[in-house]
């Protein structure tokens, strides 16, 4: 009789525990995930792989997907589960690639008003949502003017630019910004030597850790102010 009540005990133990994993961890589809943007968009996303080898996690899912309207990227699309409501949410940085051009076009002639022999570098962050499902597809100045739209870019000066200009140049390039709207994240390099100025590549976006003259970290608000800014 003992054994069978602790037999009987057990097993609830063990059906709650699975039970609770079950909440814990609540399971994941790609076609979820591809119908939020099928659905978004009015297009068909074909699924590429997970975004890295830890998905599904316990309370997302990340992924890549494919458009055929820019056959050479990698669409990066991710569902968020609420443990308290249950509720799922998605988010995307398909945006992003709507207005790629438009957005490099833009940095980099107000960058260059300012900064006449800069590089300018721009691409999508590959692993950064720029749009939710809670919201309808941005215009491109809607998309411009949001945080949230995560755009980051990369500014290279040659070695000869004077250096000592640069909390001046760093105004007149934000008061630039401000005028078009433009709420973004900046990186400002001064090369070391012509060599690196020369070799930088402007069409794809990689995690530039080059040793450079100076180095500066800009984060520019919503209210068009510098909320961070960091050189080095």
């Amino acid at each position: 009789m003992i054994r069978k009540t602790l037999s009987l005990f057990l097993c609830t133990v063990m059906l709650l525990g699975v039970m609770c994993g079950c909440k814990n961890n609540p399971k994941f589809t790609v076609d979820e995930i591809l119908e939020y943007m099928n659905e978004k968009y009015d297009e068909e996303f074909t699924y590429i792989r997970p975004a890295d080898v830890y998905q599904p996690g316990e309370y997302s899912f990340e992924i890549f997907v494919a458009s055929d309207k820019y056959p050479d990227e990698e669409i990066f699309a991710k569902c968020i589960y609420n443990s308290e409501t249950g509720e799922k949410r998605f988010c995307d940085n398909y945006v992003s690639y709507i207005y790629e051009d438009e957005v490099r076009d833009l940095l980099t002639k107000l960058t260059q008003e300012v900064y006449p022999d800069a590089k300018v570098k721009y691409t999508p962050l590959t692993k950064t949502a720029s749009s939710n499902s809670n919201e309808e597809i941005p215009t491109l100045e809607q998309y411009l003017s949001k945080s949230s739209s995560s755009i980051e870019y990369i500014i290279l000066l040659p070695d000869e630019h004077d250096e000592t200009l640069y909390k001046e140049e760093l105004n007149a390039l934000r008061e630039k910004l401000e005028e078009n709207k433009v709420v973004c994240m900046i990186n400002i390099l001064y090369s070391n030597d012509h060599d690196q100025y020369d070799s930088f590549v402007t069409d794809k976006w990689t995690d530039d850790h080059i040793i450079c003259k100076l180095r500066g970290y800009v984060r520019i608000g919503e209210d068009f102010e510098i909320k961070y800014e960091s050189w080095r």
